[in-house]
């Protein structure tokens, strides 16, 4: 067998290992697999030839267009030794192909593998039916999803002689693993949700992306990983050959259909008609080229974006021009409506015609949404109308903080709300300067500024001129808007008391507008959140991020309420809910992951770890890590390194651990900011390996004390959460004072786990390990079972202690962890450096005398420090270390 390719994978692997099985096992005719352009046919094709080669003959035909209606033209490659006139006779070509295709003397039956068959002539495809039919020949034939095939080949899959298989897109994994694998190394998880939807499923324009992002800078190689730093190319890149010759290659008529689509996008079926193009886009549509809607008013458009960012590419603009003077002729519909806008906007700037400031004004806005900065700063540039010049001034300080330039954002902010004497323009300008100090730099003084200056903009517009009934309406939201970046501040200094209360009033407020409201629901839930309230916090979360739903005018708040929404949920937790909100986010549009798929990486990363799926945890936190360095717009990047190094400890990776501890070190510190605290504990444990597990939970319980709070009890409870991931839970009688009250199931679990401790009750910890698995907390689960061990066998459950014994051995087995590779056996990680030795000496089966004796101590020192050490690996006697040694009488 030949070396696969390694771009042939997942369901493409598959369905070339299957069409190679049933050819071997002779099970059928073949197959016929069918699939868009770029679906990967033709590599399925090469991968049932190299899955195959030694093991049957196999030959190999590409149908091409060009042979379409030449009799026998397909099969040309097969009748070199025919004269002239034998070439045109069907009787002279059965003989020839009855002579190569036959089975050998070991009865193998040849193999023809036909790429492109809907081209095969209909001759070739008579004769090549016949012979499947008369079981000379086995078929793999790969056409065109939605192309007529020649009716012989038809009638092979009727008859049942033909299994026929139908390519679907892949999936987003199957992208990630692509991107993988085309570019040799890590990818940020992202970029394959990004690609999945760019190219919907197509790997051969995932390729082309691929290599076209890495051509272009906009995919990157950091520290080994690649990110994603700037926009994918689209009709820039070099798309292959196949795809331009499939759209540039259709009859004139379809092709000028085809160009009047790309460019009108989306266009009314109607007015299509009206320009006589029916029959063309009939064509194109049953060729999968084009899509027509199944709507009341039926709208035509390119089947994948990539079709029409290339042929907008391709034509010229002259003629371009001359299309949409055809199309201005017919036109009774709005050019500029919601979901054509940035198409119609482009179109006519390209052509060098006038657009309305106001469609100006709302494509800059709607291409700032979707995070297309490029296009909002043309847009917005070329506004003229004086009372739109502050609106336009507004999207484009949007536009440059997207592209990095938050300097220039800042700047022409600052100007419009000291400037301006429109408040709309002043509340735009003052939210965005809020939203870049937020994100930047997480600092409350910033925060406090911004909300000064607009205060200080409405008292001058106040006293400059008289407003309106409407402007008056909006002054009212943005005193509103100046109260919530005041409270935004509290926030950023763990300043909760009396927060709810100002917030609950904003929330009944009746001047507040939706805006407001999403914001101060997302504060509200915050503040919940990490006061012992963390359900409720999502609930007001799940409001915000409801309304925020409603409105596209509020895609700015996206991510700030995103962020604060899972952060409640892991309080809880909820995993199901998190990893639906993470895929509802990156199902938004592929451009957002580009400044937000960092943090949505770490997120995924962060609860792998915590659920015990480390390995896939850190797939995730590597690459989120690096992106994070480039794009931390939540301020992420600490905790993802303290979440990254501690993953990194549980599996023996001290240079990752060395790595994300420097990193951590270089940040600025932010002692007020319970990510930054949750950072330093999860550092501290990470250092276990290094420092032994008692000094890392000694570090840890400090990181712990510093961070009570009796207004803000749910940090403690997560450190301390945390902490039990390591070792089993320490000091049980301050987290059952932390979690009265608290409602969060993780602290009703630690409350059970505490309490059963503090009684000694083997069976109350062993129900609280219980608990935990349930919840998703295998680690928590591993250590309190291992508790429950010694508290059990001293109250007799021998059995149960047993029985727990081999459950942890499984655990650990299971998550990776020290003492998997043991049946019940210790987990050694738990023992100061001397304890690790004394049980190394005694596994190898040494009395205790001559452990005393290879150590240069006392015997009562080797049965003092056994004595401690038994309860740590949760065992009562020497046997239970060595279950095959017998007694021994330890002297």
């Amino acid at each position: 067998m030949s070396v696969l390719s390694p771009l042939l994978q997942g369901s493409r692997r598959d369905v070339a290992e299957h069409v190679a099985t049933q050819l071997r096992a002779g099970v059928g005719g073949g197959s016929l697999v069918r699939g868009d352009i770029g679906m990967g046919k033709t590599m399925i094709g090469q991968g049932v030839q190299d899955l195959l080669d030694g093991a049957l003959p196999i030959s190999a035909v590409l149908a091409t267009s060009s042979l379409a209606s030449v009799p026998f033209g397909a099969l040309g490659p097969y009748l070199s030794g025919l004269s002239a006139r034998d070439v045109d006779s069907p009787v002279a070509v059965m003989r020839q192909l009855n002579a190569r295709f036959h089975p050998d003397a070991a009865g193998h039956v040849p193999v023809l593998v036909l790429d492109d068959a809907q081209f095969v002539d209909e001759s070739s495809a008579a004769l090549i039916a016949q012979l499947v039919a008369g079981g000379q020949l086995r078929l793999v034939a790969l056409a065109r999803a939605s192309a007529d095939l020649p009716t012989d080949l038809l009638q092979l899959t009727i008859d049942g002689l033909l299994d026929e298989i139908d390519l679907r897109p892949m999936d987003e994994g199957e992208i990630q693993h692509l991107c993988e694998t085309v570019l040799a190394g890590p990818v940020l998880h992202s970029v394959g949700g990004y690609l999945a939807r760019a190219s919907e499923g197509n790997p051969m324009m995932a390729q082309a992306l691929i290599e076209g992002a890495v051509r272009t800078h906009s995919l990157v190689r950091r520290r080994g990983v690649w990110i994603l730093v700037g926009e994918f190319p689209s009709a820039e890149l070099p798309l292959t050959e196949v795809i331009k010759r499939e759209l540039v290659g259709r009859p004139p008529a379809e092709r000028r259909a085809l160009e009047l689509v790309a460019l009108a996008d989306p266009l009314p079926l109607h007015v299509a008609e009206r320009l006589g193009h029916r029959e063309a886009i009939a064509q194109l549509e049953a060729a999968g080229i084009l899509t027509v809607s199944q709507d009341e008013q039926p709208v035509v458009r390119p089947n994948h974006p990539l079709y029409g960012d290339l042929v907008r590419a391709l034509v010229p603009r002259g003629r371009s021009l001359l299309i949409r003077q055809q199309l201005v002729e017919q036109m009774d519909f709005d050019p500029y409506s919601f979901d054509g806008l940035l198409h119609h906007v482009a179109w006519s700037l390209d052509c060098g015609i006038r657009v309305p400031d106001q469609h100006l004004i709302k494509a800059a806005r709607l291409a700032n949404q979707v995070y297309n900065p490029d296009f909002a700063l043309r847009a917005a540039s070329v506004v003229t109308a004086p009372e739109l010049v502050g609106q336009a001034q507004a999207e484009i300080a949007r536009a440059n903080f997207l592209r990095g330039n938050t300097a220039r954002a800042v700047e022409i902010a600052d100007s419009l709300a000291r400037t301006s004497t429109e408040p709309l323009v002043v509340a735009a300008a003052v939210i965005q300067m809020a939203q870049i100090h937020l994100q930047t730099l997480g600092l409350p003084t910033p925060l406090r500024a911004d909300a000064r200056l607009w205060s200080t903009a409405l008292e001058r517009i106040e006293a400059d001129r008289s407003l309106s009934e409407y402007e008056q309406a909006v002054m009212g939201h943005a005193r509103i808007g100046i109260e919530l970046i005041e409270t935004g501040a509290l926030l950023l200094e763990a300043r909760y008391d009396g927060l709810e209360e100002r917030l609950r009033a904003i929330v009944a407020s009746p001047d507040q507008n939706v805006a407001c409201r999403v914001v101060a629901l997302t504060q509200l839930g915050e503040v919940l959140a990490w006061t012992g309230r963390p359900r409720s916090g999502v609930a007001c979360t799940r409001e915000a991020f409801a309304l925020m739903q409603q409105s596209s005018a509020l895609a700015g708040f996206h991510e700030y309420v995103l962020t604060r929404h899972v952060i409640a949920c892991i309080h809880v937790p909820l995993w199901q809910d998190v990893a639906a909100m993470m895929k509802a986010y990156s199902d938004r549009g592929p451009a957002n992951l580009l400044y937000f798929g960092g943090a949505v990486g770490f997120v995924r990363g962060m609860i792998g770890v915590l659920t015990g799926e480390v390995d896939e945890g850190l797939g995730h936190l590597v690459p989120a890590v690096e992106a994070l360095r480039e794009s931390d717009v939540e301020n992420c990047l600490p905790l993802a390194l303290g979440v990254t190094a501690f993953a990194a400890s549980l599996r023996g990776d001290e240079a990752l651990v060395r790595r994300s501890r420097e990193d951590f070190e270089w940040l600025p510190t932010r002692e007020d900011d319970p990510k930054y605290q949750m950072a330093e504990a999860f550092m501290a444990l990470a250092s276990a390996p290094i420092v032994g597990v008692d000094a890392a939970l000694d570090a840890h319980e400090a990181v712990a004390r510093s961070s009570a709070d009796p207004h803000a009890v749910t940090l403690e409870i997560d450190l301390r959460l945390f902490g039990a991931f390591l070792a089993p839970l320490r000091d049980p009688a301050r987290v059952l004072a932390l979690t009265e009250g608290h409602e969060s199931e993780s602290a009703g679990m630690l409350r059970a786990y505490a309490r059963g401790l503090i009684g000694e009750n083997g069976e109350a910890v062993a129900d609280a390990a219980d608990q935990a698995a349930a919840m998703g907390y295998p680690l928590i689960a591993l250590h309190a079972r291992r508790a429950a061990v010694p508290l059990l066998e001293t109250d007799g459950g021998h059995a149960r202690a047993r029985a727990l014994q081999r459950l942890t051995a499984d655990g650990a087995r299971a998550l990776g962890v020290d003492g998997a590779e043991t049946d019940g056996g210790p987990d050694l990680s738990v023992l100061t450096r001397r304890e690790h030795e004394i049980v190394e000496h005694l596994l190898a089966g040494r009395s205790n005398r001559q452990i005393a004796a290879a150590m240069g101590v006392s015997v009562r020192t080797v049965e003092n420090h056994l004595y401690r050490i038994y309860p740590k690996l949760g065992v009562s006697r020497r046997e239970d270390l060595l279950p095959d040694a017998g007694s021994a009488d330890g002297s």
